[in-house]
C-alpha cells in the first residue's frame, strides 16, 4: 500500500471530530492541527494519534499549509474535520495510487454535503469538486 498521510484542521468540532478520525484510521500518519477548542476536541483527537498540534488560528491558507508541512510522506490527504471518509474511497484511493506510476500529482475528490438532516443535491453545493489528495512536494 501507498503510505498516506491525512492532515485535519479543528476548532470546537467536539461533536464530529471522533467520528471524522474513526474514518482515518487506515492512514499511515495522522497530523490534527487544533485552533484552541474549548469543547475536548483536542484531547479526543489524542485518542487517535500522538501527532495533535495546537496553533492559534491564522487564516485558512496559513493553517491549511502549517499542517501540510508537518507530513512526511509523499502523498498527502486533508480532511475537514466534519467530514467522513468512507471504506470504499480509502480502497479507490489506495488502488488508484498502486496504479498511478507517477502519471498525476493530485486528485480530485467528489463531496456530497448533509445538512440539516438531508443530502444536498442542487443549489451549487452538489456536486463538489476539491482537490484533496496530492503529492506533498507538488501543492501549496
Amino acid at each position: 500500500m501507498v503510505p498516506i498521510s491525512v492532515y485535519v484542521l479543528t476548532y470546537n468540532n467536539g461533536r464530529t471530530i471522533e467520528q471524522c478520525l474513526k474514518g482515518l484510521v487506515w492512514a499511515n500518519e495522522l497530523i490534527v492541527v487544533d485552533s484552541f477548542s474549548d469543547d475536548g476536541s483536542f484531547e479526543l483527537a489524542k485518542g487517535f494519534t500522538d501527532k495533535v498540534y495546537r496553533k492559534e488560528w491564522a487564516g485558512y491558507r496559513e493553517q491549511y499549509q502549517y499542517a501540510a508541512n508537518l507530513t512526511k510522506n509523499e502523498w498527502i490527504m486533508f480532511v475537514d474535520a466534519d467530514e467522513v471518509v468512507s471504506p470504499e474511497l480509502v480502497d479507490e484511493i489506495q488502488g488508484e495510487l498502486e496504479r498511478n506510476h507517477g502519471e498525476w500529482d493530485g486528485y480530485i475528490c467528489h463531496r456530497r454535503t448533509f445538512y440539516l438532516g438531508r443530502w444536498i443535491e442542487y443549489g451549487g453545493w452538489y456536486p463538489d469538486y476539491e482537490i484533496r489528495l496530492y503529492r506533498r512536494d507538488k501543492g501549496k
